[in-house]
C-alpha cells in the first residue's frame, strides 16, 4: 500500500509540474521524468527486500515449520 500511495503521488506531482510549465518545451517533461524516477528506484531498491520478507513470513512455512517436522519420534 505504501508503494502504490508513494508512486501516486509522484505522478501526480509530475502532472501538475508538466501542466503549469511543460506543455511547450518537451525537455521539461523529460527532466520530469528522470527527476521522478530518482525516488522511485532508490525507495523500491531499499524497501522491497523488506517486503519479500513480509510476504514470505506471512505464506510461507513460518516460525515452526511444517507440522511433520514437529513431531516428536522415540
Amino acid at each position: 500500500m505504501l508503494f502504490m500511495s508513494v508512486t501516486t503521488m509522484l505522478i501526480a506531482f509530475s502532472a501538475a509540474l508538466y501542466i503549469m510549465s511543460g506543455q511547450e518545451n518537451w525537455w521539461i517533461l523529460v527532466l520530469i521524468g528522470v527527476t521522478t524516477l530518482m525516488p522511485i528506484s532508490s525507495f523500491v531498491t531499499l524497501q522491497l527486500p523488506l517486503l519479500v520478507d513480509l510476504i514470505y513470513s506471512t505464506y510461507g512455512r513460518g516460525v515452526f515449520g511444517n507440522r511433520r517436522e514437529l513431531r516428536i519420534t522415540s
